[in-house]
C-alpha cells in the first residue's frame, strides 16, 4: 500500500498464487523489458490465485495488468490505468469496477489505450470510464451460457467490439466512438461515429451518430438526425425498427448502399415508427440493392411535406436493381417525388394507404 514501484525489468509485482491479496493506492511506472514487462503479473498460480482486491493504483506502464492463468474472483476498483490491460480467457468471475481506462500519450507516451477482458465464466464490467479506448472480449467456450455484462459504463471516442454473450445495459457512448455489437439496452449514444448492433438493441436513444446495421432489431428507440446506412447481404436476417420515433433533418433520411460499388441484397423494415424528416431525400439510392431486395414502411406514420420519395444518386448502376420499396397501413404523402432516372421495373413502389 502507497509505494512507488518503477522500472523493474520483467515486472513490478508477480502476484502468482497468493490469496486476498490487497494491492492499494500505488504508483506503478516503468515496469517491463523482458517478458511479461508489466506492472503486475497474475500467473502460474492457477487456481490458488483468489479474491484480490486491487483498489486506487494509478498504472503507467506500457503494460498495465496481465490475469494469464486463473485469477479466481478478484476485484479492480477506482484504480487508473494508462497502459494496456490484458485479461485472458482462463479468469474467473472477476469484477472490474469504477475505473478509468484512459489513454493518454502524456502520462504513457506509447500507448494504445488498448483493453481487452475475457473469462471462462460470468464476469461484471461496471461504471467505468473508457477513453480513447479499443476495448475487446473473449469468452472461452463457443456454446457456454455465462455472460460478459457491461453495465452503466461511460465510452469517450474509442472502439467497443463484442460477441453475442456480451450485454451493454445503461452505458453512454459520446465522441467518434465505434460500436460492435450484439445486445445493447437503455443506453446513449451521441455524436458517435459508428453504431454497427448485429442483435438487439432496444429502449436507446441515439442522436447526431452513424448507424450502419448488418442485421437485427432497434426496438423502442429515439433516433435523431443520425446518418442512417445500409450495407446488407445476409438473406436471412432483415433488419428492423419496431415502435422507433425517429426524427431528421438530414439531406438523406435513409441511404441504401454506402458505395457506388456496393450492391446487396437488402431487407429492411420500419414497423410501427413515427418518422419525421424534414430533409430533402427519404430514400437516397448510392447503389441499388439486388436479388429481390424489400424496403417496407409498414403501420408506420411518415411526416414528411416536401422533396423526394427515392433519389437515385447521379452516379449509380440500375442494371442489377431489384427492390420493392413498400408502403403498407403507412401514412405518406404520396405527392413526393420519384427520381425520373428510377427505373419503375427495377425499384417497385407500393402503396396500400
Amino acid at each position: 500500500e502507497g509505494c512507488v514501484i518503477e522500472n523493474n525489468y520483467s515486472t513490478g509485482f508477480a502476484a502468482c498464487g497468493g490469496q486476498r491479496w490487497s494491492i492499494k493506492g500505488n504508483t506503478w511506472c516503468k515496469n517491463g523489458g523482458r517478458m511479461p514487462g508489466c506492472d503486475i503479473d497474475w500467473e502460474d498460480g492457477w487456481n490458488y490465485m483468489q479474491c484480490d482486491m486491487i483498489s486506487e493504483n494509478e498504472f503507467m506502464s506500457y503494460n498495465n495488468v496481465i490475469t494469464c492463468a486463473g485469477m479466481y474472483s478478484s476485484v479492480f476498483h477506482n484504480n487508473k490505468f494508462y497502459g494496456i490491460t490484458w485479461m485472458y480467457p482462463k479468469c474467473n468471475y472477476y469484477a472490474v469496477v469504477n475505473n478509468s481506462f484512459i489513454k493518454d500519450t502524456e502520462k504513457v507516451s506509447t500507448s494504445t489505450g488498448r483493453v481487452n477482458f475475457a473469462s471462462r465464466s460470468d464476469i461484471w464490467i461496471y461504471n467505468n470510464t473508457f477513453s480513447g479506448n479499443v476495448v475487446s472480449n473473449q469468452l472461452s467456450h463457443a456454446n457456454a451460457q455465462y455472460r460478459m455484462r457491461f453495465i452503466n459504463n461511460h465510452f469517450i471516442n474509442g472502439y467497443i467490439g463484442t460477441d453475442d454473450r456480451m450485454d451493454v445495459v445503461k452505458c453512454d457512448f459520446t465522441g467518434q466512438t465505434t460500436l460492435n455489437t450484439y445486445m445493447v439496452d437503455d443506453c446513449t449514444f451521441v455524436e458517435c461515429g459508428y453504431i454497427r448492433v448485429s442483435g438487439t438493441i432496444r429502449n436507446s436513444k441515439i442522436k447526431k451518430s452513424s448507424i450502419v446495421p448488418l442485421k437485427g432489431c432497434y426496438e423502442n428507440c429515439e433516433i435523431e438526425d443520425v446518418v442512417l446506412e445500409a450495407e446488407v447481404s445476409d438473406k436471412n436476417t432483415p433488419i428492423i425498427f419496431n415502435n422507433c420515433r425517429i426524427k431528421s433533418s438530414m439531406e438523406n433520411f435513409f441511404t441504401v448502399g454506402v458505395y457506388v460499388y456496393h450492391k446487396n441484397y437488402l431487407d429492411i423494415r420500419f414497423q410501427n415508427c413515427v418518422i419525421e424528416h424534414t430533409g430533402e431525400n427519404l430514400i437516397r439510392f448510392v447503389a441499388t440493392p439486388n436479388g429481390n431486395s424489400q424496403i417496407l414502411f409498414e403501420n408506420c406514420q411518415i411526416n414528411k411535406n416536401s422533396g423526394y420519395l427515392l433519389k437515385l444518386f447521379q452516379l449509380s448502376s440500375l442494371s442489377d436493381a431489384s427492390v420493392d420499396v413498400k408502403f403498407i397501413g403507412t401514412e405518406i404523402d404520396k405527392n413526393l417525388l420519384i427520381d425520373e432516372k428510377l427505373d419503375a421495373t427495377k425499384v417497385r413502389v407500393q402503396y396500400d394507404k
